[in-house]
C-alpha cells in the first residue's frame, strides 16, 4: 500500500483500538509478524494491504506459523489476522464472501499442560509461616498472598488493587481491570 489510511479507516487501528490496553500490544506484535511474513519483510502491520489476502494467502501464513511457533501462539496470532480481517469488511474494503473464505482457518489443534504446578499444602503453610514474622510487611504480604490463592487473582489483578477496593463491613473485594475489561 503506498498511501496509508487515516486511523478510523485502517483495520488495524480499528482493531486494536477496541482491544483492551493490555492487549493491544500483543496483538499489534501479532500483526507485525504477518505483515512480515506476507510481504517477506517489505510491510508492517499499517503498510500491509489487509485486504486483499485472501484465503491461500491466510492458510500460507498459518502453515508457516504453525512451523515456528507453540499452537497457543500460532492460534493468538490467526485470531488478531482474523479480527483485523473482520474489520476489512465492516469498513468496506473486503466483500463477505472474500472474508468469509479468508478466515476459514482451522486453529492449531494441541493438548498442553499449565505453565506452573499447584502448591501442595505444606507449602502455602510455609509461604503463610514466613509471613507471620510480626512486621507490618509480614501481615501484608499474607494477605495478598491469601487474596491470590484464595480469590485466584492474576498478578495484574493483585497489583491494581486499592484499599478503597476493599469493604471492611462485608469483607468484600472488588477487582478492577481484569481479564476482557471485567470488575
Amino acid at each position: 500500500r503506498k498511501e496509508s489510511l487515516p486511523a478510523d479507516r485502517h483495520p488495524v487501528a480499528v482493531y486494536l483500538a477496541s482491544l483492551a490496553p493490555g492487549s493491544r500490544r500483543t496483538m499489534r506484535q501479532a500483526l507485525g509478524v504477518v505483515a512480515t511474513l506476507i510481504s517477506g519483510g517489505r510491510a508492517d502491520a499499517r503498510t500491509l494491504a489487509w485486504e486483499k489476502l485472501r484465503y491461500q494467502h491466510c492458510q500460507a501464513v498459518r502453515s508457516q506459523l504453525a512451523e515456528r511457533y507453540s499452537p497457543a501462539t500460532v492460534n493468538k496470532i490467526l485470531a488478531a489476522l482474523k479480527s483485523t480481517l473482520k474489520e476489512c469488511w465492516r469498513l468496506g474494503l473486503m466483500c463477505a464472501e472474500d472474508y468469509h473464505r479468508a478466515v476459514d482457518l482451522k486453529g492449531i489443534k494441541s493438548i498442553t499442560l499449565p505453565r506452573g504446578r499447584a502448591l501442595s499444602s505444606g507449602e502455602l503453610r510455609m509461604l503463610f509461616e514466613v509471613c507471620a514474622d510480626g512486621t507490618k510487611s509480614g501481615v501484608r504480604d499474607a494477605a495478598l498472598l491469601a487474596v491470590l490463592y484464595a480469590g485466584g487473582l492474576r498478578r495484574s489483578e493483585a497489583v491494581g488493587l486499592d484499599l478503597a477496593d476493599y469493604q471492611s463491613e462485608t469483607g468484600a473485594l472488588t477487582v478492577r481491570s481484569g481479564k476482557g475489561r471485567r470488575d
